[in-house]
């Protein structure tokens, strides 16, 4: 999803936009005939492929799944979501269903991305601190969750189990949910992963480019 795109869905979820016809329209159609709608519903019109595209943006991954909890059914759903733009969209000049196509898009974990990304440095050195019995050597913020470093694999092989796990992620958790504005990690919650300075200087030989490459 593009930034703007994001921008927009964040400002509908806050109610302080609305979206406009036929978009609108259909939305509420939406509801009337799934039980759930899109956050938001995006019309582009791709010049690559000289094809309009729809994307629905979900809430909530629970939305995603109660509007088509078996994935063999989204193309015939689709056929129908089409037709029926193309019925709603019939008076407005700036909208085709010619030759459309559908994707998903999630908001949720978006936000949550967001929220850890504003998560300090030195909010994450404190954290360290807190936490010097694990001698962990440095937390890596990960999209939507975290990377804790250990110094050695016997460290990683230790704190890979669920008790430490939980643990640590719930500790994280602290850090991330007060910058989460729409409350989704109290749903989701929010689980870190390990891994060793060992790795990192020894097996990648420093290589932070090569090393997320691969994780």
């Amino acid at each position: 999803m593009r930034h703007e795109d994001y921008i927009e869905s964040k400002n509908l979820k806050k109610g302080l936009i609305t979206l406009k016809s036929p978009l609108l329209d259909l939305q509420n159609w939406f509801m009337d005939e799934y039980g759930v709608k899109p956050l938001n519903l995006i019309y582009e019109f791709l010049e690559h492929n000289q094809k309009p595209r729809l994307t629905l943006v979900w809430d909530t991954r629970e939305d995603t799944l109660k509007f088509n909890p078996d994935w063999r059914e989204f193309k015939n759903k689709e056929e129908i979501i089409v037709k029926k733009f193309q019925e709603l969209s019939e008076p407005y000049k700036d909208y085709s269903a010619e030759r459309m196509f559908m994707i998903n898009g999630g908001f949720s974990y978006l936000a949550i991305t967001e929220a850890n990304q504003k998560v300090k440095e030195e909010e994450i050195e404190n954290l360290i601190k807190e936490l010097s019995e694990f001698e962990i050597w440095k937390i890596m913020k990960r999209e939507s969750s975290a990377r804790f470093f250990f110094f050695t694999e016997e460290q990683v092989e230790k704190y890979k189990q669920e008790e430490y796990i939980n643990y640590l992620s719930n500790r994280y958790y602290e850090l991330v949910n007060k910058y989460d504005e729409f409350g989704y990690l109290e749903k989701s919650g929010l689980k870190i992963s390990v891994d060793s300075k060992y790795n990192i200087e020894i097996i990648y030989k420093g290589n932070w480019g090569g090393y997320l490459r691969d994780n």
